[in-house]
């Protein structure tokens, strides 16, 4: 991997700064690049800063940016800084964009034309899951990316989808890429860059701090042309990321709740009084883009010449994006990679190295309500230990 000498200058202003100055790229334009704002910062001349800024500013050297890169190159990381032809254009109409991507994974999803993002609750219900999985696996089957922030609930759920149906996900974290958060979805991250991309502004060893997240939202629906929000509360997180999208100029669209009444959907309910595109189907979506329903038309009829594994419709994740994987990231017969699981998902894969197991009985077996059940058993599908089969039934992932 081969880095252009200036972007050293772009990972010191990003690391020193955070990307949290507000009038960074006013600063960045007015001295003609990052690597002009550091000669003017060593002779003194650099104004636009306050006291703190400067001070972050000296703190940084440029020998870490060097180390970053190093580390970068060694990982397997791309670094892809805002001048750069892979730099996704959508991104540069937002306000304060990154000045640098750190990229683990397919690159050229960046340059997809479709790429929708599609955000919810870490603890959704089972009505929401079921939503979130048919509209991922329609929008995949119309050539979208699925775009989300890779956190637990609809996010996984997500990822998943696209990647089970075939297609492509982004995933936009709110860390370094070095960083194991969340440890559900960390180990399967290694199985997700096969067919997916996992994108940062934070140096590769940040931690995942509260405020990283709404800024990471920005990225999440300026790379998008649009947001759909599937379960959202009054206090949502994803309700950021819809405002970000609609103050960005996208789209948002919003699943009508299935209760009224029911607070988990306040956010929602919120969103359509105030104009949000109201999707009860995923045609709703490619009707305002004016998209052709490319699922209604036979597969064999659309050859997709950038989709190298375009013929492998309905596998399995593990199928889908490498066949059965045999190296250090399988699922062994010992099942050694439950080590890592929370006592509820353990007591799933116990069960269901037994025997597959229709959902109803897991509940009855473990004593997991049933909408934390449907959430466990999509994240172990993520971590490919459990798959789903025909008639509600799961076992373990061949």
């Amino acid at each position: 991997m081969l880095y252009n000498e200036k972007i050293v200058y772009d990972v010191w202003l990003s690391m020193a700064l955070r990307s949290c100055k507000q009038k960074i790229w006013q600063i960045i334009d007015e001295y003609g690049g990052c690597e002009n704002v550091y000669k003017a910062f060593c002779i003194g001349t650099l104004e636009g800063f306050d006291s703190k800024e400067q001070k972050r500013l000296k703190e940084t050297e440029l020998s870490q940016a060097y180390k970053i890169i190093e580390h970068c190159r060694s990982k397997g990381y791309e670094i892809i800084a805002y001048y750069d032809e892979l730099y996704p254009q959508a991104l540069c109409q937002i306000y304060n964009p990154p000045i640098v991507l750190y990229c683990y994974g397919r690159t050229e999803l960046l340059s997809a034309e479709r790429k929708i993002a599609v955000v919810g609750t870490r603890k959704p219900s089972a009505y929401s899951v079921d939503v979130a999985k048919s509209f991922c696996r329609s929008l995949v089957e119309n050539k979208y990316v699925i775009v989300s922030g890779f956190a637990l609930g609809i996010d996984s759920v997500a990822h998943t989808s696209a990647l089970k149906s075939g297609g492509y996900s982004i995933a936009v974290i709110g860390c370094g890429l070095d960083y194991p958060y969340p440890k559900e979805n960390f180990n399967f991250r290694e199985n997700f860059i096969k067919r997916g991309l996992i994108i940062s502004e934070f140096i590769p060893q940040s931690l995942p701090e509260a405020w990283c997240f709404p800024h990471r939202n920005r990225i999440i629906s300026g790379l998008c042309s649009g947001t759909v929000v599937i379960e959202a509360g009054e206090n949502s997180g994803s309700l950021v990321t819809a405002n970000l999208a609609a103050e960005q100029g996208r789209d948002v669209f919003c699943i009508p709740p299935h209760d009224i009444f029911d607070k988990s959907y306040g956010g929602n309910i919120r969103l359509l009084k105030n104009g949000a595109i109201a999707a009860f189907s995923y045609t709703d979506i490619l009707e305002e883009y004016s998209v052709m329903d490319l699922s209604k038309i036979p597969l064999n009829n659309v050859p997709d010449s950038n989709d190298e594994q375009a013929e492998s419709t309905g596998a399995s994740v593990s199928e889908d994006i490498g066949g059965k994987i045999e190296d250090k990231n399988s699922v062994d017969g010992d099942m050694s990679d439950i080590d890592g699981l929370d006592e509820a998902s353990k007591a799933i894969v116990t069960l269901l190295k037994k025997r597959d197991m229709l959902v109803d009985e897991l509940g009855f077996e473990t004593g997991i309500e049933m909408a934390r059940l449907f959430l466990l058993l999509t994240e172990l599908e993520i971590a490919g230990l459990v798959e789903s089969k025909a008639g509600n039934v799961y076992g373990i992932a061949e």
